[in-house]
């Protein structure tokens, strides 16, 4: 059963944490309220990436982030939350400790890919520092392009 969240803008509320094994349905509920098919990612997916020594950080049962470090850079793989959580500031909160997370592991960059017209997202990820490097075209099915993004991390985050 997904909570409803009442307006607030603090993240005392969902207290963020690094995810394990046990958090798979959790996960995998806010995976299927936050996308649709066929975006939606596999519960075995998931189970993967909270096995195969990613960093997974959840934010009680709203949302979630999965990032990767290989050598000196981060990919953000994914994010989601709730839509009855959105608006709220949430987002940013994952992405932002999940920036610290690869950031303590030595990523001095981190990319990401995101669908060229989700407007959110992109401006999220802009207002924290993320450029546009590049785009692929079709990339999430015809006519349905990627943008790829990069935020390069200063001394003061590593």
């Amino acid at each position: 059963m997904i909570p409803e969240f009442p307006a607030a803008d603090t993240d005392d509320e969902f207290p963020v944490r690094s995810a394990g094994p046990d958090d798979l349905a959790v996960i995998y509920e806010i995976e299927t309220a936050g996308f649709d098919e066929p975006g939606r990612w596999s519960q075995l997916s998931w189970a993967a990436e909270l096995t195969g020594g990613r960093i997974v950080l959840l934010a009680g049962t709203a949302g979630v982030i999965t990032l990767q470090v290989v050598g000196d850079t981060a990919d953000l793989l994914r994010v989601v939350v709730l839509p009855q959580a959105r608006g709220r500031g949430l987002g940013r909160t994952l992405v932002a400790r999940g920036i610290a997370a690869v950031a303590a592991r030595g990523a001095e960059r981190v990319l990401l890919e995101v669908e060229s017209d989700n407007q959110p997202a992109l401006g999220l990820y802009r207002t924290m520092g993320f450029t546009d490097i590049d785009r692929r075209r079709n990339y999430y099915g015809t006519g349905r392009d990627a943008v790829i993004m990069q935020r390069e991390l200063g001394e003061e985050e590593r």
